[in-house]
């Protein structure tokens, strides 16, 4: 049975209508809800301390936005991580996974529908 729900979120208009199959998918299995956002510091020779600061604030206010969209339509949180590194990496090691190995149920891929003019679901992690 699905335990729970891992909606990574980049403040896209895909990840808004993730959050609502998510919702969805958590309401049909009672599985919980928890919302990442992944964000990584630029390398700069300059203004390193003040732009590490600036996208870690970006990366938070994202990390609000993924939360507030899933309550808004109608789902729990239950809970919020804010992480620095790379996106699969670290979405990965929050799944539960070692490497390259994902837990069962575990994508970072949309699935397709087929046919023409089909709409393209955003993905929704699962471990």
């Amino acid at each position: 049975m699905l335990q729970k729900v891992l909606l990574a979120t980049d403040g896209s208009k895909d990840a808004a209508l993730a959050a609502r199959a998510a919702v969805d998918v958590c309401h049909g299995t009672g599985a919980d809800l928890h919302v990442v956002h992944v964000w990584y510091a630029v390398p700069t020779a300059c203004l390193r301390p003040f732009m590490r600061e600036e996208l870690k604030k970006l990366g938070n206010e994202l990390l609000e936005e993924g939360v507030k969209q899933v309550e808004d339509s109608g789902g729990l949180v239950s809970g919020a991580h804010l992480l620095e590194g790379g996106a699969a990496d670290e979405i990965r090691r929050l799944g539960g996974c070692q490497g390259s190995r994902r837990p069962r149920g575990f994508s970072l891929r949309a699935p397709r529908r087929a046919g023409p003019g089909a709409t393209r679901l955003p993905a929704v992690a699962r471990g």
